[in-house]
Protein backbone atom coordinates (compact mmCIF):
# COMPACT_ATOMS: atom_id res chain seq x y z
CA UNK A 1 0.00 0.00 0.00
CA UNK A 2 1.39 3.38 -1.07
CA UNK A 3 1.65 6.17 1.73
CA UNK A 4 -1.21 8.83 1.06
CA UNK A 5 1.23 11.50 0.69
CA UNK A 6 3.19 9.45 -1.58
CA UNK A 7 0.25 9.85 -3.76
CA UNK A 8 -0.75 13.92 -3.42
CA UNK A 9 3.55 14.06 -4.18
CA UNK A 10 2.78 11.75 -7.37
CA UNK A 11 -0.47 13.66 -8.17
CA UNK A 12 1.55 17.07 -8.19
CA UNK A 13 4.32 16.03 -10.77
CA UNK A 14 1.81 14.94 -13.43
CA UNK A 15 -0.65 18.12 -12.93
CA UNK A 16 2.68 20.11 -13.34
CA UNK A 17 3.73 18.07 -16.27
CA UNK A 18 0.18 17.49 -17.97
CA UNK A 19 -0.13 21.49 -17.86
CA UNK A 20 3.20 21.71 -20.03
CA UNK A 21 1.77 19.33 -22.54
CA UNK A 22 -1.69 20.45 -22.82
CA UNK A 23 0.12 23.95 -23.30
CA UNK A 24 3.18 23.12 -25.41
CA UNK A 25 1.42 20.46 -27.98
CA UNK A 26 -0.76 22.53 -30.02
CA UNK A 27 2.28 25.33 -29.86
CA UNK A 28 4.34 22.59 -31.10
CA UNK A 29 2.45 21.73 -33.83
CA UNK A 30 1.41 25.29 -34.95
CA UNK A 31 4.61 25.66 -35.59
CA UNK A 32 5.19 22.93 -37.22
CA UNK A 33 2.28 22.83 -39.22
CA UNK A 34 1.64 26.18 -40.22
CA UNK A 35 5.23 28.13 -40.11
CA UNK A 36 6.57 26.82 -43.85
CA UNK A 37 8.68 29.78 -44.24
CA UNK A 38 9.59 30.99 -40.83
CA UNK A 39 12.86 28.78 -40.94
CA UNK A 40 13.95 29.19 -44.85
CA UNK A 41 17.00 30.56 -43.90
CA UNK A 42 19.69 27.68 -44.84
CA UNK A 43 22.30 29.58 -42.56
CA UNK A 44 20.12 29.56 -39.92
CA UNK A 45 18.83 26.06 -40.32
CA UNK A 46 22.60 24.85 -39.96
CA UNK A 47 23.47 26.82 -37.40
CA UNK A 48 21.03 25.72 -35.72
CA UNK A 49 21.32 21.82 -36.34
CA UNK A 50 25.29 22.11 -35.52
CA UNK A 51 24.79 23.79 -32.23
CA UNK A 52 21.74 21.33 -30.63
CA UNK A 53 22.64 18.67 -32.84
CA UNK A 54 18.60 18.42 -33.83
CA UNK A 55 17.63 18.28 -37.43
CA UNK A 56 13.78 17.83 -36.69
CA UNK A 57 12.77 21.11 -36.02
CA UNK A 58 13.99 22.75 -39.26
CA UNK A 59 13.86 19.70 -41.78
CA UNK A 60 10.77 18.70 -40.33
CA UNK A 61 10.79 14.84 -41.75
CA UNK A 62 7.95 13.30 -42.35
CA UNK A 63 7.66 10.95 -39.65
CA UNK A 64 7.83 13.89 -37.19
CA UNK A 65 5.14 15.62 -38.79
CA UNK A 66 2.98 12.10 -38.12
CA UNK A 67 4.11 12.11 -34.33
CA UNK A 68 3.24 15.84 -33.46
CA UNK A 69 -0.35 14.73 -35.69
CA UNK A 70 -0.40 11.81 -32.73
CA UNK A 71 0.14 14.24 -29.68
CA UNK A 72 -2.33 16.71 -31.03
CA UNK A 73 -5.02 14.03 -31.97
CA UNK A 74 -4.32 11.35 -29.79
CA UNK A 75 -2.47 12.04 -26.63
CA UNK A 76 -3.62 16.09 -26.08
CA UNK A 77 -6.92 14.81 -25.36
CA UNK A 78 -5.64 12.23 -23.43
CA UNK A 79 -3.58 14.58 -20.85
CA UNK A 80 -6.85 16.76 -21.19
CA UNK A 81 -8.81 13.89 -19.66
CA UNK A 82 -5.83 13.24 -17.03
CA UNK A 83 -5.41 16.46 -15.87
CA UNK A 84 -9.45 16.73 -15.20
CA UNK A 85 -9.57 13.30 -13.60
CA UNK A 86 -6.59 14.91 -10.75
CA UNK A 87 -8.41 18.16 -10.37
CA UNK A 88 -11.41 15.95 -9.03
CA UNK A 89 -9.29 15.03 -6.09
CA UNK A 90 -10.30 11.54 -5.79
CA UNK A 91 -9.56 9.19 -8.39
CA UNK A 92 -12.16 8.44 -10.85
CA UNK A 93 -12.41 4.60 -12.41
CA UNK A 94 -10.65 5.72 -15.70
CA UNK A 95 -7.70 7.64 -14.46
CA UNK A 96 -5.87 4.64 -14.09
CA UNK A 97 -6.02 3.49 -17.45
CA UNK A 98 -5.71 7.18 -19.32
CA UNK A 99 -2.72 7.72 -17.68
CA UNK A 100 -0.95 4.40 -18.97
CA UNK A 101 -2.46 5.03 -21.91
CA UNK A 102 -1.35 8.10 -22.10
CA UNK A 103 2.17 7.42 -20.85
CA UNK A 104 3.19 4.61 -22.44
CA UNK A 105 2.05 6.58 -25.99
CA UNK A 106 4.31 9.44 -25.06
CA UNK A 107 7.00 7.79 -23.97
CA UNK A 108 7.00 5.62 -27.50
CA UNK A 109 6.97 9.01 -29.37
CA UNK A 110 10.21 10.17 -27.53
CA UNK A 111 12.08 7.34 -27.73
CA UNK A 112 11.24 7.56 -31.42
CA UNK A 113 11.93 11.06 -31.65
CA UNK A 114 15.55 11.33 -29.47
CA UNK A 115 17.07 7.95 -30.79
CA UNK A 116 16.58 9.36 -34.61
CA UNK A 117 18.14 12.64 -33.34
CA UNK A 118 21.00 11.08 -32.26
CA UNK A 119 21.65 8.68 -35.10
CA UNK A 120 21.07 11.23 -37.55
CA UNK A 121 23.80 13.56 -35.57
CA UNK A 122 26.04 10.51 -35.61
CA UNK A 123 25.30 10.33 -39.47
CA UNK A 124 25.58 13.60 -40.14
CA UNK A 125 28.20 15.66 -38.33
CA UNK A 126 30.78 12.68 -37.64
Amino acid sequence: MVSPMIIKLIDRILLVFLLIVVVAAPLDAGLLWVSRDLSSDDLMQYLYIRKYGEYLATRKPSFCVALVGLEVVFQWPLAVMNLYGISLGGRPRWFRATTAVFGTSYCTSMVIKFSNSKVSYIIFFV
